[in-house]
């Protein structure tokens, strides 16, 4: 069966400070970290969609990338957004959290409601979207792309900066002295979990993105706060894809949810551990507009 994908795009940079040539090594690391990362954070945001990355010019003066996101999905009444563009400022604000933590892992890991806070060994804190942190720190995927990106502009003396932009304005300039402490990894590449936790409890869930076609994460409005979960719930799920219920914008759902977390030694919760998993749903499908019912079962 053909997907009826929509694309989206957007047009970002990497602008060299330096002479108007560059070392081959250095262009295609930089070309494979960015491609990598993309297709890793498309992977985890988007599963029911694809990305695509053009290279459309190269200019000179410095040296300078123009490239070009494209991701594709399927259409929603759900979604709102242009994808490409989130896709390359989620890329961006973790370039940012690397910046930020120069070398060394973060001494704490906050969230407020919709916010994460970040602190790194100076005791300076970035802030972000909180929705960032698990991307970022639950797999060190990101991070060696980084890492393996500026350790390779390092080795390159003739590049003085690194600037890169997103649809023509400058979100983030990296210096020449940056370049040797973003070529640490700050993430371990096997997290070191003591313990797993789990709870399971009853709660209603508001539908942000179901995946109404395969078996991927849906997304969730949970406490306030937007979560991806997996279906259990077999019988549930196949009625879906049968067209035996119909979601819309905003319906709400009672579960039964399964919580699961990773605790280090200390019994603290990893950063962006958290799992949700919808174990069975409870009863009738709750619409936005007068609370009615409309019966699955």
């Amino acid at each position: 069966m053909v997907k009826p994908y929509k694309e989206s795009a957007s047009s970002f940079s990497f602008e060299f400070g330096g002479p108007s040539e560059i070392d081959a090594e250095t262009l295609m690391e930089t070309i494979d970290s960015v491609v990598n990362s993309l297709q890793y954070i498309a992977k985890q945001t988007m599963p029911d969609g694809y990305f695509k990355l053009k290279v459309t010019a190269f200019r000179s003066n410095s040296f300078d990338i123009d490239l070009q996101a494209i991701v594709g999905c399927l259409p929603s009444l759900l979604l709102v957004a242009n994808n490409a563009v989130g896709l390359i400022k989620t890329l961006l604000e973790c370039i940012k959290i690397k910046r930020h933590l120069k070398g060394e892992k973060p001494t704490k890991v906050e969230t407020t409601g919709e916010t994460a806070s970040i602190t790194n060994s100076e005791g300076k804190v970035f802030k972000t979207d909180k929705d960032i942190l698990p991307l970022y720190f639950n797999n060190c995927t990101l991070d060696v792309n980084f890492t393996n990106l500026f350790a390779c502009v390092a080795k390159d003396e003739e590049r003085e900066s690194l600037n890169i932009a997103q649809d023509g304005k400058s979100v983030i300039t990296v210096s020449k002295e940056e370049f040797r402490t973003m070529a640490k990894p700050v993430v371990d590449r096997n997290a070191e979990v003591y313990k797993e936790e789990s709870n399971t409890i009853e709660t209603i869930l508001s539908v942000k993105k179901p995946d109404l076609l395969d078996n991927s994460q849906w997304g969730f409005k949970y406490n306030q706060n937007i979560i991806y979960a997996h279906i259990a719930d077999e019988k549930w799920l196949e009625k879906v894809h049968n067209g035996q219920i119909r979601l819309y914008a905003g319906v709400k759902i009672p579960v039964k949810l399964k919580i699961e977390v990773n605790m280090d030694k200390l019994m603290n919760i990893i950063p962006g551990s958290k799992r949700y998993i919808v174990l069975e749903v409870t009863g009738d499908i709750i619409e936005p507009e007068d609370n009615g019912q409309i019966s699955m079962f």
